[in-house]
């Protein structure tokens, strides 16, 4: 009922958030607000029509009214101011695949090292600083003796340059250019100061600076601005949100009422303590304490063990016991840090035969790197695998592409050989373009070599060999992106599973063999699929949670 002035609504986990909002936008329009006049701001498509479809099963029809993404506001004001913010009135918006090919080609006529200035990490440090409303020049001022700066910002400039010349934007330019455009010119400020006179934001303490300043302007004249949001559940730092925005509201917006919703509908009072206790000691946040009514419940475990190992084996065995109660598999969840951590749990579920499902980020086997790898060693088995070479052969790149790959393909089956016998030929291989031809012939010698002294090799000594002397560990590592970052952990960790592996066998009194190690592999990943419908654990990180 507060409507007039700014307000800051933190709503703890499970507190009725949305209820809360879509009830206030249909008091507006219940107290003769025109719908015409409000703009909710969401973060998620999802949510947006979500809210709208609360706000009309509460209120009716709204025509006029404005709930959307910052993305789609920022493109809707755009569009209609086109020719003052530069653009045609048909300007594209690049998705990331656009901007992935604009960045290639701005490399290719830079004659820009690839390997030293990846696209994903170019696009990365472009993204980052629009984020923080610099541009090239600005870039270049700020970082002038750094020894990649001038190469960055001739990238920077380029790829802006290119963009400008296709007539198009990217989505960190949807915020940017709104955000220019309102700054710059006074008269369409205004226009949307006089039709916005009630904001509300969702999930303020993710938005980040160009968001804020958004915002900022077309509240500054009626500051009728109600934000909602918790700094307790602020983990999006490292896409660019700024927790101050939440935490600076009542400097930002003086006389600004604040409303905790500090009742929690979905939890027991013991997990809320253990919440309580944990988010207490953030320095950086406004006092809250969630509360519920819904009864003591269960109390929460807490187990500290000595290795992840024995973590997974822990798990478990405690949804073995769950599911002996009557619990069913579907109301269980294992949640972790960070997608590379599933693989344990992975195993151990695994050994029980227990049915799950990896949601966000593939299944250990799954994942790209892993099955690269696999594909190494299978290979080293039976250099007959057409298979796992063509999977491989380029990976990382050699300048072998599919068309080329097709013609050795062809010539083997005319000569009736394997792929990797023909072109371990020296006259096919001398047929190979130059470039590609020492990059090929020295993967080639390798699985040959690790093949030969198969027998006397460990498992681990052979994936170290592929890992290494193909050159996919040094293309990761040259690559020096967040992804490739993952990538790396991930096939450390894989290799912690061979050495897992080794010493369980050596324990045992048997002997480890590349062979027997592909079989488990192969006999583990079949039972990954099971009956899509029945019940399965799932498996996911806290963020996608």
């Amino acid at each position: 009922m507060h409507t007039e002035g700014p307000l800051l609504i933190l709503a703890g986990a499970g507190s009725g958030k949305t209820q809360t909002m879509t009830h206030r936008i249909a008091y507006l329009v219940e107290q003769g607000v025109s719908p015409y006049n409000i703009l909710a701001v969401t973060f998620t498509n999802k949510a947006a029509a979500e809210m709208k479809e609360r706000v009309y099963r509460l209120a009716g029809h709204c025509p006029g009214m404005w709930v959307m993404t910052f993305h789609a506001m920022s493109l809707r004001i755009l569009r209609a101011h086109h020719t003052e913010a530069g653009y045609g009135p048909s300007f594209v918006v690049y998705d990331t695949v656009d901007q992935k090919t604009v960045m290639k080609n701005v490399l290719k006529d830079l004659n820009v090292d690839q390997k030293l200035y990846p696209v994903p990490l170019m696009l990365s440090v472009i993204s980052k600083l629009k984020e923080q409303d610099t541009d090239p020049e600005e870039f270049l001022a700020s970082e002038p003796n750094m020894p990649r700066t001038k190469t960055y910002y001739n990238i920077y400039k380029a790829y802006e340059r290119e963009l400008k010349k296709n007539d198009a934007m990217d989505f960190d330019d949807l915020l940017l250019r709104a955000y220019h455009l309102l700054r710059d010119h006074s008269e369409i400020l205004q226009e949307y100061r006089d039709r916005f006179r009630y904001i509300m934001v969702d999930e303020y303490q993710d938005t980040n600076h160009i968001q804020y300043e958004i915002i900022r302007l077309l509240a500054s004249q009626h500051k009728n601005l109600c934000v909602v949001g918790d700094d307790d559940q602020a983990i999006y730092e490292w896409r660019g949100a700024d927790i101050r925005n939440i935490l600076d509201f009542e400097r930002d917006f003086p006389g600004a009422k604040v409303v905790k919703l500090e009742q929690n509908y979905r939890s027991y009072k013991n997990i809320l303590d253990c919440a309580n206790s944990v988010i207490r000691n953030n320095r950086s946040r406004k006092s809250k304490k969630l509360w519920t009514d819904k009864g003591t419940g269960e109390k929460v475990v807490y187990t500290r063990l000595d290795t992840d190992k024995e973590e997974a084996e822990y798990v478990a065995k405690e949804i073995e016991f769950l599911l002996r109660l009557g619990k069913t598999e579907d109301d269980i969840a294992v949640l972790y840090r960070t997608n590379r951590q599933s693989r344990l749990f992975e195993d151990s579920l695994r050994k029980r035969k227990i049915p799950y499902q990896v949601l966000s980020g593939f299944s250990f086997y799954e994942r790209k790197e892993t099955k690269d790898m696999i594909s190494y060693m299978r290979l080293v088995v039976n250099p007959k695998d057409d298979v796992a070479l063509e999977r491989i052969i380029n990976e990382p790149k050699r300048g072998i592409g599919p068309t080329t790959f097709a013609k050795y393909k062809a010539l083997a089956q005319v000569n009736g050989v394997s792929i990797f016998e023909c072109l371990r030929d020296d006259d096919t291989l001398d047929s190979v373009p130059k470039k590609a031809r020492e990059a090929l012939r020295t993967m080639l010698d390798l699985i040959q070599e690790c093949s030969d002294d198969m027998d006397s090799l460990s498992v681990t000594e052979i994936y170290d060999m592929l890992l290494v002397k193909t050159g996919y560990m040094p293309a990761l590592e040259a690559e020096g992106t967040t992804e490739a970052e993952a990538r790396i952990e991930n096939l450390m960790d894989f290799r912690s599973y061979i050495y897992d592996y080794e010493k369980e066998k050596g324990d045992a009194g048997e002997q480890p063999s590349l062979s027997e190690f592909l079989e488990r592999v192969s006999t583990q990943s079949d039972t990954d699929k099971y009956d899509e419908y029945a019940p399965k654990v799932t498996l996911m990180t806290l963020h996608s949670a």
